[in-house]
């Protein structure tokens, strides 16, 4: 595609090459300080990097978000879906659920720091690689659509990042805009169909039950057009998986399950099993 001159290529965030990357905390809060605890045994005041989710359906998102807060030269984040519903909350464009638990953030007077905090962040970020023969890693929330090529996915970061810092939220699910077309993809995407390359915005459940129609997007990744790794969350019934060129960190905290944190140049894994009441 012909690049727009007055919207840049996206200068993807690097996070160092030694960070952990851990998945989706949904506000589990004290799962959370248990995995961190393990980690600094072994790494002491490591640097952390979450592939979004941070809050929405757990107990403590607001003590998630103080975290986060408190340890801002520590940590890097991507926005997850559930990230972003909070946002549009706080502005107005939609609605909390009971399902949410986030009411601690959203009765916070407003100007309070999180809000400006998490509106910043990046929906996609790059590991720093040591060594020039490694594969990059890029750090998303959900996942690519497989037909972008790099030059686009830089090109629609950009105006994404350009709609989601603006005080304007018009774009929030507006299914006309570009920019919540690929906000869309890449915090909420699991499946495409076959035939169409459309995403399917329904199905939830584990691949192998899937309709013959759908096929997991990482599973369409032409290694031609995407010479990389991808580490990702969101499909909490995937669980930890990997594929050729993709890793899911989701192993579904928040559902009673585990929280995980990843180290991709040593390959080193920590899961913290969920020590707080899950959600149904």
């Amino acid at each position: 595609m012909t690049q727009d001159p007055t919207n840049p290529p996206e200068q993807i965030p690097l996070v160092p090459a030694d960070t952990w990357v851990i998945g989706d905390v949904h506000g589990c809060h004290d799962t959370l300080m248990e995995l961190l605890r393990q980690i600094d045994d072994r790494q002491p005041n490591a640097h952390l990097t979450f592939i979004g989710d941070l809050v929405g359906k757990g107990p403590d998102s607001l003590g998630v978000i103080r975290f986060m807060l408190e340890n801002n030269q520590r940590v890097s984040v991507t926005l997850g879906n559930h990230d972003l519903h909070l946002l549009a909350c706080r502005k107005g464009k939609s609605t909390p659920r009971p399902s949410d638990r986030t009411e601690a953030l959203l009765e916070l007077p407003q100007g309070h720091p999180w809000e400006a905090w998490l509106s910043q962040q990046p929906f996609a970020l790059d590991l720093q690689a040591e060594q020039q023969d490694l594969d990059p890693w890029r750090l998303i929330h959900a996942g690519v659509h497989p037909a972008w090529s790099e030059s686009e996915t830089r090109e629609r970061l950009a105006q994404l990042h350009a709609h989601s810092r603006s005080n304007s939220w018009d774009w929030y699910k507006d299914d006309q805009s570009r920019a919540w077309q690929t906000a869309s993809v890449l915090t909420r995407i699991r499946c495409l169909k076959l035939g169409t390359s459309a995403p399917d915005g329904e199905y939830t459940g584990p691949p192998e039950n899937a309709p013959e129609d759908l096929a997991p997007w990482y599973t369409l990744l032409k290694p031609e057009s995407h010479q990389r790794t991808y580490l990702f969350g969101h499909w909490a019934r995937l669980g930890w998986h990997r594929h050729t060129n993709a890793l899911c960190l989701d192993s579904g905290c928040v559902y009673g399950g585990k929280l995980t944190a990843f180290q991709p140049i040593s390959g080193e894994t920590i899961r913290q099993e969920n020590c707080e009441s899950p959600t149904e």
